[in-house]
């Protein structure tokens, strides 16, 4: 019998350093099945597992990111929802579903009081982190938006995207 494989879809340090996350999904022999997804946290220097989070339990873990003073972390999942984690219990604050496909892309703003979403229905999305809250829905993109970056003002919010074409976006 054949064993179940895992991937690693997404990882990211938390801001101090002293936590190391990861994406995972993890399918069945036959390459079909979801046998479930998760999101894996270690302490990079000793490498002991820490967490295991299982908030996005049929749909692959795509895209993870620490708000910059590391209080909280989002992750997007394949099917379209984004989870807000308070790290200090790991429990989730506020579920978002407004993508109608994978979120891609996550990014915080350097203030921490926005969080940037790109999905595969190539929309772009604005949060407040805090709420869970939609601030803005920015749309140019005819491909998923794979990547996502602010700058270190906050100001600018740069988006690359399956089409070939990366975007820059002013952030008032």
């Amino acid at each position: 019998m054949s064993s179940p494989s895992y991937s690693v879809t997404c990882v990211n340090f938390s801001p101090n350093g002293r936590l190391l996350v990861a994406g995972m999904s993890i399918t069945a022999p036959d390459g079909e099945t979801s046998l479930g997804n998760n999101i894996k946290i270690w302490n990079p220097c000793t490498g002991e597992l820490l967490h295991v989070l299982s908030g996005h339990s049929q749909s692959s873990v795509m895209s993870i990111a620490f708000s910059p003073d590391g209080k909280t972390l989002a992750s997007g999942g394949f099917d379209g929802k984004i989870k807000l984690w308070d790290v200090s219990t790991w429990t989730v604050n506020h579920i978002i579903e407004e993508h109608f496909r994978g979120v891609c892309a996550l990014a915080f703003s350097p203030d921490g009081k926005t969080l940037a979403s790109g999905s595969s229905d190539s929309i772009i999305k604005l949060w407040n982190p805090y709420t869970g809250m939609r601030l803005q829905r920015l749309t140019a993109h005819t491909g998923s938006v794979n990547s996502l970056a602010f700058s270190a003002n906050g100001q600018t919010l740069v988006s690359g995207s399956s089409d070939g074409t990366i975007k820059i976006w002013r952030c008032d």
